[in-house]
């Protein structure tokens, strides 16, 4: 017998991780209004995350499974999240379903900006210091996927 899920059908709307997100939370302040995620999945194994930094991750209100979540966002304009980095124990990536953010990227050279439009990808691994933004007139659309594991970056 495999330990495989059956595929599932997920609805819009049916599962939301948080109908919107208050950019004066104290634990994740540099999320900016307006920015709202809409219908959020958690596929999650039964391994608990043995990263050193779970502490924090547990203040974040982070996955303390390994597993795999994705959700959709709607950022209208001005919307984003300020210059932060993730935690060692997850990988994210958006997908640009439509509009477009500005990403911020810091690395050993400096800051650098970056466009990301419809139909891009935004890879950004542990402890990667970035932001994003939507700087246009319009709503973005976007579609995130998080991996979270116990393997140390």
């Amino acid at each position: 017998m495999s330990n495989w899920e059956p595929a599932s059908v997920v609805k819009a709307g049916s599962y939301p991780l948080t109908a919107s997100l208050d950019p004066n939370l104290p634990n994740m302040p540099y999320i900016k209004a307006p920015y709202s995620i809409g219908t959020a999945v958690r596929f999650a194994s039964d391994s608990e995350i043995v990263s050193p930094e779970r502490p924090e991750g547990d203040r974040r209100g982070l996955s303390r499974t390994e597993g795999v979540h994705f959700g959709t966002v709607l950022v209208g304009p001005g919307g984003g999240e300020d210059w932060h980095e993730h935690l060692t124990y997850y990988d994210i990536a958006l997908y640009i379903e439509s509009g477009s953010l500005e990403i911020g990227i810091r690395d050993g050279t400096g800051d650098r900006i970056e466009q990301a439009t419809t139909g891009d990808f935004v890879k950004i691994t542990p402890h990667a210091w970035h932001y994003w933004l939507n700087k246009s007139d319009a709503e973005t659309k976007l579609v995130w996927f998080a991996h979270y594991h116990n393997r140390e970056s």
